[in-house]
């Protein structure tokens, strides 16, 4: 069977990439934020899939990832409510100082605050290099490490 290049699946990655990052204004909260992510996730998957089959290294982002991707899988696109507004608490949500709303950054949840997916592949990366960092950080963080995979 013909396979899809690697540099197909990371240019499909980088484009939703790209769509995440135009979706953050004027509100990062919102529905293409939400799908730009669950696309994002799918590509993870792909990529990593690719990398472990062609026994490539797998970069420490892209693994951490793994895990949330694999939540999703199994639990439900629920599970990124955060990205749109809803879901868990803390660095996601909205906070009030005084009368002064101060909106937070988006940021991947703890481990803990997520719902346990089948596979724990990726949690201990999870925890190092994506729990309670910032979205946009962790996906340029995971850009940078795939340009080399494609010689780029």
């Amino acid at each position: 069977m013909p396979r899809v290049d690697l540099r197909v699946l990371v240019a499909g990655f980088e484009g939703a990439h790209a769509r995440i990052l135009a979706a953050r204004f004027p509100e990062p909260r919102n529905d293409a934020t939400f799908h730009a992510l669950l696309e994002i996730l799918a590509w993870v998957g792909a990529i990593r899939d690719r990398c472990k089959d062609e026994g490539l290294p797998k970069p420490d982002v892209l693994e951490g990832l793994y895990y949330p991707r694999n939540v999703v899988i199994h639990q439900g696109a629920d599970v990124l409510a955060w990205a749109i507004g809803g879901g868990v608490g803390g660095p996601l949500g909205s906070y009030a100082l005084g009368a002064v709303p101060m909106r937070a950054a988006l940021h991947w949840p703890l481990r803990d605050d997520m719902p346990r997916p089948r596979q724990k592949t990726g949690g201990a990366q999870y925890d190092v290099n994506v729990a309670d960092r910032g979205l946009y950080l962790v996906l340029g963080a995971l850009k940078e490490e795939l340009e080399p995979l494609v010689g780029l």
